[in-house]
């Protein structure tokens, strides 16, 4: 009820009161006027009596009349602002309902959105301890390959003989200090005081018993989720490389050095000489050591094993398909790293660390959420509580 029409009531009742009082008073003096009238105006004149009985009465009969005019219409003002009130009272409480109505499909769809989004959130909880559990998965696989960090992923028997040679500048030998014997070139005999041209030849024939493998650096290996794709890993770094041996055995064959004979003009070769002089002897086994010594760097470079290239790539790429595989999604191989590439191991833990950050994030937000929906819960039902009071008091109004 409003402070207005409580107010206009009070008055209403009020101003009832006094034209009721008043209305008494006036009946009262009427009555006494009457009746002194005849009890003392009848003894000097009967006529007299009569006339000042009937004035007195008409007098006394204004306030009578207006105080019952001002009662009645107070009565029918009463009555008039209590149904009006009553009126008035039945529409606020339908605007209220109204409005309950409003706030508590208000809450509903706020709930019911709290809800989706807690739904949504679980779903994705759920997919993310999925994927740790891959990514767990995979670190146990890769980190004991990574631990010999060199993956041999092949190996092949080499077994070859290679000759090699160097020869030295020619000298021209006068005829006197040409070799002191006479060789017999074409069935003819060399006259040895004729001027000669020579040289040296240095021979070594080394042969090579190898099983050596060939394989990739895993710490060399770098991966990368695609920008342009998320469901996608990009794998670079893939570089064949030698990783060792079980069995390297060098065998010189033979090492020597030779001297040329060559005629002056026509530089026709007329004679070989080995030479077997100690020293040419310690030149020949250091030319032989420095071949095999060369062989070994080529060999250490992958220079010797090439040819293995192409299938160690593909083996290597098998081996990260298969051990990536858990993770379900689509892997490239490029030559080169794009920006933001981490070695294997590191990539596969800061996968595991982004995606448990993430799913503690998400429970936290969910473990929010769902406090936010109880205290919606509760309020949702203290408005349905009210409004169903508001519906059963409307129901019990006359």
């Amino acid at each position: 009820m409003s402070i207005s029409v409580w107010w206009n009531g009070f008055i209403n009742t009020l101003q009832g009161i006094t034209a009721g009082i008043l209305m008494m008073a006036s009946i009262v003096v009427i009555v006494s006027i009457t009746l002194f009238c005849i009890l003392k105006m009848q003894k000097i004149s009967s006529i007299g009596a009569i006339l000042l009985s009937t004035i007195g009465a008409c007098i006394f009969m204004v306030p009578v009349t207006s105080a019952f005019n001002n009662l009645v219409k107070a009565k029918v003002t009463g009555s008039v602002l209590s149904k009006t009130e009553a009126e008035l009272e039945v529409q606020q409480q339908k605007l209220k309902l109204l409005k309950q109505e409003e706030q508590l499909k208000e809450k509903n769809k706020e709930l019911l959105d709290k809800q989706i989004i807690i739904s949504k959130q679980t779903i994705e909880t759920e997919g993310l301890n999925d994927t740790i559990r891959r990514l767990q998965n995979v670190q146990l696989s890769v980190q004991g390959m990574t631990k010999i960090s060199e993956l041999a992923l092949t190996a092949t028997n080499l077994k070859n003989t290679q000759l090699h040679t160097k020869r030295t500048n020619i000298n021209k030998t006068k005829g006197k200090d040409a070799p002191g014997w006479i060789k017999i070139v074409a069935d003819k005999v060399v006259d040895t005081y004729k001027d000669v041209n020579t040289y040296d030849e240095y021979l070594a024939v080394i042969t090579h018993d190898i099983v050596a493998k060939q394989g990739v650096d895993l710490n060399e290996v770098k991966v990368a989720n695609a920008l342009e794709s998320p469901n996608t890993i990009i794998v670079s770094g893939i570089i064949p490389k030698y990783i060792g041996s079980s069995k390297n055995i060098p065998t010189p064959e033979m090492q020597e050095i030779r001297t040329h004979i060559l005629d002056f003009e026509t530089n026709q070769r007329l004679a070989v000489e080995v030479k077997n002089d100690a020293i040419s002897i310690q030149l020949a086994n250091a030319f032989m050591q420095e071949k095999t010594s060369e062989f070994q760097s080529r060999l250490s470079e992958g220079l010797e094993t090439s040819f293995l290239n192409e299938s160690v790539v593909e083996l290597a790429q098998q081996f990260i398909l298969i051990a990536l595989a858990p993770l379900e999604k689509k892997i490239e191989f490029r030559e080169s790293a794009p920006n933001g590439a981490l070695p294997l191991l590191k990539y596969i833990q800061h996968e595991l660390n982004t995606s448990t950050q993430k799913k503690n994030e998400l429970e936290s937000n969910n473990k929010a959420l769902k406090h936010t929906v109880d205290l919606l819960s509760e309020e949702k039902q203290n408005m349905q509580s009210e409004m169903t009071e508001l519906i059963n008091g409307e129901n019990q109004r006359p």
